[in-house]
């Protein structure tokens, strides 16, 4: 069933057989639904949830591909974050050259270099491949640009946006020749919108400006944008001086900003940003971090799922059930990793990579099936491998 000899893999590991759309069906009603300046919007009463539920990571994707990264020492990364297309795997770190790789690990090289001249930059915050049209695109942290490559890397031009973007991210249509963005707006500094449709050449075709969701001048804000098409974007924001906030929907075609999602705060309200999936949405918590491998002050505490049909929910904790039952979830912050309406992706150290399989198999009452996957597994492996991409697709 597995090819250790090559680079790449799919499994499901030890997947439980439960049917997992019925999850939720033991959990309270925990939200409601309003109707706001004529748009309905799903509240979940935070303080209404009182179980915890152990939620499989199968219940958000259907299986995890596993992607050994190429060894070469112009290919290796470290705490890299991924963009995954059909056929590429892109890996943006900071202050490093954004990498390109095949679907199959195999590096092509870097896209563009680290500097101040053209097609150059010092932190990407948002990318996407476009296989179809033969482009990558980049916006860095702070820019009124948009970098286009070539999937070989090689710098192609600069598409001048409309404003200066603060941790932006965008969705190019090559065809139309348009950008649609998303980004902070630093209250009492800039005048621009929170998100806006252009051309090629800069041209604002609309834009949405909103005075409620402009934040404090400060890059420990972030902007989370969790779907992106030619639709739709979907986005929240993590405000570093927290308030009560939505889930929003950008409409490219309409220039509307709808509301979808919210949470109600008993108390004091933490650090906080919402996910949108396909039948659910979360709420996810951010408490002070105590560890000293995780390069943040806050991380995830908790998590609030709600079914978008049902309105029943619960606090969760992630459990991968896949790869053998390594639990991938211990480890999410100290690697980089995304969860949202695309998928799953984790770009992980080989040496923690060695650590997770060592400590499953030193778990007793472990399957046989799953011992004899990590045993072959752990022998394929070394901790002077380069990174291991894990990823995968979004449930239907």
């Amino acid at each position: 069933m597995f090819s250790f000899s090559k680079c790449f893999f799919s499994c499901s590991g030890s997947k439980s057989n439960q049917d997992e759309s019925g999850l939720l069906d033991r959990c309270d009603v925990i939200a409601t639904q309003e109707i706001t300046n004529g748009d309905t919007i799903i509240s979940c009463n935070l303080s209404a949830a009182k179980l915890v539920a152990r939620i499989p990571l199968s219940m958000f994707v259907d299986s995890l591909n596993v992607v050994k990264l190429d060894g070469k020492e112009e290919a290796l990364v470290g705490r890299g974050y991924s963009t995954i297309s059909s056929n590429y795997i892109g890996i943006r770190e900071s202050n490093v050259p954004y990498k390109l790789f095949t679907s199959q690990g195999k590096f092509i090289g870097n896209v563009g270099g680290v500097g101040q001249g053209p097609g150059e930059y010092t932190l990407i915050y948002s990318s996407q491949i476009d296989e179809q049209n033969n482009r990558i695109y980049l916006l860095p942290w702070t820019s009124q640009s948009v970098l286009a490559y070539d999937l070989n890397g090689q710098y192609l031009e600069s598409i001048p946006l409309a404003y200066k973007g603060h941790k932006g991210h965008i969705h190019v249509n090559t065809v139309k020749k348009q950008v649609a963005v998303v980004q902070l707006v630093f209250e009492e500094v800039d005048d621009a919108p929170v998100c806006w449709l252009q051309d090629w050449e800069g041209n604002v075709i609309h834009e949405k400006r909103v005075a409620h969701m402009q934040v404090f001048p400060d890059y420990s804000n972030e902007i989370y944008a969790h779907k992106r098409n030619d639709d739709n974007i979907v986005f929240s924001l993590l405000r570093f001086f927290a308030q009560e906030d939505s889930l929003y929907v950008y409409s490219q075609q309409t220039n509307e900003l709808t509301p979808v999602f919210t949470a109600k705060f008993a108390g004091d309200i933490p650090l906080h940003d919402y996910l949108a999936f396909s039948d659910f949405y979360v709420t996810d918590i951010y408490g002070k971090n105590t560890n000293p491998n995780i390069p943040y002050t806050e991380v995830v505490v908790d998590r609030i799922i709600v079914d978008k049909n049902t309105l029943k929910g619960c606090h969760f904790k992630l459990v991968n059930n896949f790869l053998g039952g390594i639990h991938l979830e211990e480890r999410l912050d100290e690697c980089g990793y995304t969860l949202d309406d695309t998928g799953f992706t984790m770009c992980m150290d080989s040496g923690v990579l060695l650590e997770l399989i060592e400590e499953r198999l030193q778990e007793k009452n472990i399957p046989a099936t799953d011992r004899q996957f990590l045993e072959t597994w752990k022998n394929q492996i070394s901790e002077d491998d380069n990174n291991y991409v894990i990823y995968g697709k979004i449930r239907c």
